[in-house]
């Protein structure tokens, strides 16, 4: 699996759009006031997109770091 920052991005952004827009539906079913709804939708997007953006980049760096992991294992 190859992954680079602008895909990371992109796939981010889209799992904020989704995870908000779900979870406003969800909220407002509960019957949650509009603006409560929408502001813990908004909380919770980016704190699922933040943890999908740090997963992300982790795995960019262990994937960039692999050759130097590699030649320190040889040594």
């Amino acid at each position: 699996m190859h992954l680079s920052k602008s895909s990371c991005r992109r796939i981010s952004a889209l799992i904020f759009v989704a995870t908000t827009l779900l979870t406003t539906v969800i909220l407002s079913n509960l019957e949650y006031n509009q603006l409560i709804s929408l502001t813990g939708a908004i909380f919770i997007g980016i704190i699922t997109s933040a943890i999908w953006t740090e997963v992300s980049y982790r795995f960019l760096v262990k994937q960039a770091t692999a050759p130097l992991d590699e030649l320190i294992e040889k040594i």
